[in-house]
Order: structure tokens, then sequence, then C-alpha cells
């Protein structure tokens, strides 16, 4: 880390502090102040935006609040609080840029998303009404001298003559354009791609929403081998993994801690939206087109084994046991019911993607908590049967990737296990909240469940007894 990075982190977090005790005086207004003063030095926190939706929420502006805890500054704090007007910037489509080459790659595409299967808990579950997927298609945008900043959280390309790409958009715009305006970019000799995405270094982002970019920069007609850089955080062994499974090694991954800020010879930017944001990040996976999985699959699934494995027949529970959250907490009761129907304990961690894909491609069932793991659904044959258990946080991602791959798709309401009796009357706590809750799940409705999910239903309920 820089001194300079150094310094802005120790002033953001003493301005914090102030902010903080603001609050608690009921200061609002200066609170407010401060907390956007934070996100210039700290674009990407998720933790300030998190604070300035309090305020929002408690001064009865919801749809401002939720903005902020979707990542997104509300317009009117650009312009309240950033006087955003004073700085000037033009958006326009990439074919309206004079200095940029697009190359269409994909169509849009809508897949028909059939209705899940319920169990256990009653309700209504909104998260599943869809319809029908909504993939935007795909490009690929080339151009000198432009730049490209990326903080984790947002991200924006800007054209050799100071114009915003906005299909490039994601995010809080007006704060990636203060940083292209108020620092220099690093410049990146020869042919440089940009593939990272938020929260690329989660399992699900990095293998949907990264990877995938790679195939579109092939469809484009434009071979790894000739690319001098990817710009893309990888520190992980299994992004240098797969990134080396297409012939990219270390030396060609390029990334800036705090945030990236670059410019090149050639700057090539593929395009990829598997949620239905523009500037706000939503509707994660309904964005996803039906190539996704099935590229993915081709790429990770050995020909020998998607020639040797016809019909698959394992039956696989992916526990989370030694995750920090949605750990079933009743797991050693739900074991034997799993094992009286031929499930194994899979754990992915520290198995190699290669080995995970052939797991699920031989897999007829799966069991599983909602969680990263799931990822692999993408390497499943056409026909198999999943079985998601959700608590108290639903995100239909994997019934979307369950329709592309032609899953049957069951989903298993558990009992959230509210750790502390607090309520919290606040829309950013509330979701970190609920993602973090424990599951249990109630073994009698789960034996019906897997009964279902296994086809293995007894003569007595098949007559409606």
């Amino acid at each position: 880390m820089s001194s300079s990075t150094s310094c802005n982190r120790q002033f953001a977090e003493s301005l914090v502090k102030r902010a903080d005790k603001l609050v608690q005086q009921s200061h609002w207004d200066d609170a407010m102040s401060l907390y956007y003063q934070c996100l210039i030095l700290r674009s990407n926190s998720q933790v300030i935006l998190s604070k300035i939706s309090q305020i929002y929420l408690h001064e009865g502006q919801v749809e401002e609040a939720r903005l902020c805890q979707l990542g997104v500054v509300p317009d009117a704090g650009n312009e309240r609080f950033y006087d955003s007007c004073q700085l000037a910037y033009k958006k326009i489509s990439v074919e309206e840029s004079q200095s940029t080459k697009v190359m269409r790659v994909s169509k849009s595409e809508n897949v028909e998303l059939q209705p899940p299967i319920c169990h256990g808990r009653d309700g209504t579950y909104n998260q599943f009404n869809r319809p029908h997927t909504d993939c935007r298609g795909t490009l690929v945008s080339t151009s000198s001298q432009s730049e490209v900043w990326f903080d984790g959280l947002n991200s924006l390309v800007v054209d050799a003559d100071r114009n915003i790409l906005q299909e490039h958009i994601k995010g809080n715009a007006w704060l990636a354009w203060r940083a292209t305006s108020t620092s220099l970019p690093t410049h990146l000799s020869g042919r440089v791609c940009f593939i990272d995405a938020r929260s690329s270094s989660i399992y699900y982002h990095w293998m949907l929403d990264v990877i995938p970019k790679l195939h579109i920069v092939l469809e484009a007609g434009i071979a790894l081998d000739t690319i001098d850089k990817f710009v893309v955080r990888a520190t992980s062994e299994f992004q240098l993994t797969t990134l080396k499974h297409f012939g990219i090694p270390k030396e060609k991954v390029y990334f800036e801690d705090n945030y990236t800020h670059v410019t090149a010879d050639e700057m090539i930017v593929p395009l990829l939206k598997n949620d239905l944001g523009d500037r706000v990040y939503t509707g994660l996976g309904v964005g996803m087109a039906s190539w996704v999985p099935e590229f993915l699959r081709t790429t990770f699934v050995d020909l020998e084994v998607r020639q040797s494995c016809r019909c698959a027949s394992k039956r696989l529970y992916i526990t989370r046991k030694d995750a920090t959250s949605r750990r079933l907490i009743n797991e050693s009761e739900i074991l034997p019911i799993l094992s009286e129907y031929g499930f194994e304990i899979c754990e992915f961690e520290g198995i190699s993607v290669p080995e995970q894909a052939k797991l699920m491609y031989e897999a007829e069932c799966i069991v599983a908590p909602h969680g990263a793991g799931l990822t692999n659904l993408a390497f499943c044959q056409r026909g198999s049967r999943l079985l998601e258990i959700f608590g108290d946080y639903i995100v239909p991602c994997y019934w979307s990737v369950a329709n592309l791959v032609g899953l049957e798709y069951h989903y298993f309401m558990a009992d959230p296990v509210e750790p502390e009796a607090v309520q919290h009357a606040n829309i950013a706590e509330s979701v970190a909240h609920r993602r973090a809750k424990d599951i249990f799940v109630e073994p009698t409705a789960f034996r019906l469940a897997l009964k279902s999910l296994c086809r293995e239903v007894s003569a007595t309920e098949s007559n409606g007894v």
C-alpha cells in the first residue's frame, strides 16, 4: 500500500469516527456531509454507504436508502454533497464514440423460468415470480488511449475524447469520474484487456462474471495470447489456476491495491452483465445467457468425462459446516437422512475446478444450503435435480442457473437462527443480518422433500392419502 493511500485511509477513518459521533448526537445533516466526504476517499466502502443509508431511512427517504444499500449514491446525494454539476461529464453509447470500435458478440435472450418446487416452511417468495431471464447480449469495445477505472465496486470506461461509455458504467459514475479527473492513470504498453467485476474474489462472481468474458473476447476474434496484460484482481489459487487453464500466466495479470486506473496502447473491454442493473446491482443471475454455463461446462469438464458419463448417478450434499454463515446447525440430524437416500458429503474447498466440475457432471441430485458452491451447477447434465436450502436470505441466482442448464429446481425453506433477539430497523443492517444467519432444517419436512427430489414416493403418498 502506498503512503498516500495509507494517509487517505487514516483520514477517512477519522472522518467516519467524527460522523459517527454526530449521529449519536442526532446531527443527521452534518453526519451525512462527513460520510459523503469519506466516500471520495473510499469510494468502494459499503460500510460508509450503509451508514448513509441509515440516515436516509431515519429521514424517511426510503428509495435513497435502498440505493445506498445496493451500492449506489442517489442523484440527490451527488448534487447536494458533491455539486456534481460543476464537474461536467458526457455519457455516450459505445457506438457513438469516435475513438472506439465495437464488436457485437451475442444477442439478447429470454429463457423461460420454470416455477420452482417448494418444500418446508410455507410462504410467498417474490424472488421466484419472474417469468423469464433478461439477457441483454454482449459486446467488445476496443480503443486507444481510453481509460479504465475500477475499485471493486464502481467501474468506468472513458474514451480518448473524455466521454464516459455508458454501457460500461457500474455503480457510482460521478465518484469514478472524479477519480479519473484528479489522478493520473498508469499506462500499460501493448494490448490490455479489462475483465474484472464486482466481488470477483468470490467463486460465484469469478466463474460467472469474469471467466466468461474470455469467451466473449475469443468470439470477437481476439486471440488471448495476443493480449499483453489482463486487468483483474486475481490473488487466490483458484483464480490463478483458472486463468492458467486459458493460457494466461500470473505475469500477465495486472491490478492495483486500492483501485485500478489504467490506459493502454489498445484497451479491450468485453461487456457482460449477468444481473439486471445498470448503475445498481440487482436481479443477480437473472440477466445471464444460456451460453455462460454451457461454456463453463465444455471448458472445465474433460471430454473423456463427458463421453464416459452419459447418465448422471451420484447424489451430492454440499456442506457449509466450515463456513461463517448459513450453516445447518442441526446438520448431525440431517446427515443420516441424506445417507438413507445415498447422498455423499461434498466439500469443494481445496478441490480444483476440473475436479469440482467432474463431481457435479456426474450428479443426478444435489442438496445444498445457498452458497457459492452451487456455482458448480453450471457443470451439471440436463435433467439433474437440485434442492437449495434457504433461511432468511433468499436470492434466485441458482434458480436462474438451474433453468439455463435444464435442471429441475426445488427449494426448501428452513428456519433462520437468530443469534441475538435484535430487530434491526435499518435496510443495510437487515440484509447483512439475514445473509449471516444460520439455518435449522426440520427433519420430517426435509425427509419428505428428499422423497420428492429422489422420486421415491410411497404408494400411499402417490394416492394422495
